[in-house]
């Protein structure tokens, strides 16, 4: 991956993005790959869009995403089974995600 480095805020912690491109299978993709760690341990997250999909899915939109990474205390049961809010209008096979509860 080509690219630059860059700080990144993390509540309970610090980290840092690389955010750059990659080509693989004839295709390009803009890439970010988040390292992060605080006193429960270490993060990584990765991100790759297509170019041909960034008008969906915005550079701007995935860094506001990455800049949510927190390490928070551990929730309660009970907050670890309640279901996350999915949009309903998210239709099937988009590649958006959604979550469902945890179990306990």
């Amino acid at each position: 991956m080509k690219g630059e480095r860059e700080a990144l805020p993390v509540q309970g912690g610090e980290g840092f993005v690389l955010r750059g491109s990659q080509s693989a299978n004839g295709l390009t993709y803009t890439q970010w790959v988040a390292v992060v760690r605080g006193a429960p341990g270490t993060g990584l997250v990765t991100v790759q869009v297509p170019e041909s999909a960034a008008k969906q899915v915005p550079g701007k939109a995935v860094e506001a995403a990455l800049r949510t990474i927190a390490f928070r205390a551990k929730a309660s049961v009970a907050d670890q089974s309640r279901p996350c809010p999915t949009p309903s209008a998210t239709p099937p096979g988009t590649g958006r995600w959604s979550c469902s509860p945890a179990t306990a």
